[in-house]
């Protein structure tokens, strides 16, 4: 008996299941495809014709796959921008559709529509034309209509919105395309200055306005800056000279060299531009392209207008990773030390205090060393070193090999200015005084104490038990008194 419910229990679910799959299923799939818009896939579409009343768009994508601007322009399209372009035509879903056959279309603003949309597709084939019209009195729908029916159609108004672009919505806003990899050199000129940086096997060099080496995070960061330059409008065809926008000469120009053909890419900044609302943008020329001319941020003269200084390799003193054996600390208090390394590559320090040594601050203080970087040039070949307190140095620091060579010497002074202090820095011998954070002298202004872990305080007495009371001391042992 069992056997037969679960063959017939069997059956019934097949029978289910061939139901759902053979009727269900294409209905469903039958009413979505009535819902959409259109029904294509997102690769099969290769033009965009968008169409309105004072003038017309047109997008096209080459054989490499990137889209490009046809008309009004001939000009790269921003590929992201266009697929959102894309998945708002074909995600748009059909709401309702009316019954009655309009007599008269300039009801739904159809005689004269807002937007006209066609799509054609690889195949060469055009997707009937979509005409949207005016928004429908009550709820978020607009009016719409599909070339050769009659019917109309309701559609959600956010499709109108967009499918309504202008020329620069959809262009592609990159002004430079490079990689850090391909850059070779970097030209920077201003009115007055002139910057050159070179790279070379071990890093960027600074050739211009002192040969000297350069931080390769800064100059990285520049590059980083000039990638990120986007274009906020544009001008197709500028009526008014180059010197009025003060591109003869420029604010600022950047050149940079790249790739193995050693190909230049150059751009200058010109004047700034006040626009209606209050807003500041910066004109921008592509050398080598006569247009557009284009509108980038303000802030771009701040980001790019770099000095000399900036670029600066700005370590105190160069110190090559396990170079350092010994490191002599002497403070200005008196309160002096040294560190060594031993055969086990650990440190240790020559003085001791109560409690536990820290070795991994032994370490991390030789690191610090190492990478003991200025944030500014305070002075080059200074005459008088007690402008900057380092006639009587704060903390003085000798770093050996482990020949017992001299590797390099590195002063730190104080000058109080006002009711601060500033912090100064330079290697012994050398040419250069750099401005140190705060932060960063602390990390190197250390007394022997500071590398031991002190002592934990003994915990505190615990306090007397307090009496038993009368009642507690006869409950546990006190006799009674006999009967």
């Amino acid at each position: 008996m069992n056997q037969r419910k679960s063959l017939l229990m069997i059956v019934v679910l097949l029978i289910l299941g061939g139901y759902i799959y053979l009727v269900e299923v294409p209905r469903v799939q039958k009413e979505k495809e009535e819902s959409q818009l259109v029904l294509v896939e997102r690769d099969e579409i290769v033009e965009i014709a968008l169409t309105y009343p004072d003038r017309a768009l047109t997008l096209k994508k080459n054989e490499a796959g990137k889209w490009r601007i046809t008309q009004p322009v001939e000009a790269d399209a921003d590929d992201p921008t266009v697929n959102n372009l894309i998945t708002s035509i074909i995600d748009a879903e059909i709401k309702r559709i009316l019954d009655e056959v309009p007599q008269d279309l300039t009801v739904y603003g159809l005689n004269a529509p807002g937007v006209k949309l066609k799509l054609t597709l690889k195949d060469g084939k055009s997707l009937p034309l979509v005409s949207l019209g005016k928004d429908t009195p009550v709820g978020s729908s607009l009016y719409a209509q599909k070339e050769g029916e009659q019917k109309i159609l309701l559609l959600q108004q956010i499709l109108r919105s967009g499918l309504t672009k202008e020329v620069k919505d959809l262009r592609d806003r990159t002004i430079l395309a490079f990689t850090d990899e391909e850059v070779k050199k970097v030209e920077i000129r201003a009115p007055n200055s002139e910057i050159v940086l070179q790279k070379a096997d071990d890093g960027w060099k600074l050739e211009k306005p002192v040969a000297t080496k350069a931080d390769d995070a800064e100059v990285r960061t520049f590059l980083s800056n000039v990638r990120s330059i986007r274009a906020q409008d544009f001008l197709e065809d500028p009526l008014l000279e180059p010197k009025d926008f003060g591109l003869a000469p420029p604010q600022l120009e950047v050149m940079l060299t790249v790739g193995t053909d050693n190909a230049q890419k150059t751009i200058q900044l010109g004047n700034e531009k006040t626009n209606d609302n209050g807003g500041k943008t910066r004109y921008l020329k592509r050398v080598g392209q006569e247009k557009p001319l284009f509108l980038v941020g303000d802030w771009v003269l701040r980001d790019i207008g770099k000095t000399a200084s900036d670029f600066r390799d700005k370590t105190v003193a160069q110190i090559a990773p396990d170079q350092a054996a010994k490191v002599e600390v002497k403070r200005q208090d008196g309160d002096t030390f040294t560190l060594t390394r031993g055969a086990d590559n650990k440190w240790a320090i020559d003085k001791t205090a109560e409690g536990t040594l820290r070795e991994p601050a032994l370490s991390q203080y030789v690191a610090d060393l190492r990478e003991l970087r200025g944030f500014e040039i305070a002075a080059e070949n200074p005459t008088d070193l007690s402008s900057y307190g380092l006639d009587q140095p704060v903390v003085t620091v000798t770093v050996s090999d482990k020949d017992g060579k001299k590797i390099a010497s590195i002063l730190t002074g104080q000058k109080a200015e006002g009711e601060t202090k500033k912090v100064f820095a330079m290697a012994e011998g050398g040419q250069t005084v750099f401005g140190l954070r705060d932060h960063v002298f602390d990390r190197l202004n250390k007394k022997p104490a500071d590398f031991w872990e002190k002592p934990a305080d003994k915990k505190e007495a615990a306090a007397p038990t307090p009496p038993d009371s009368p009642s507690d001391t006869k409950e546990q042992g006190e006799e009674s008194a006999p009967e």
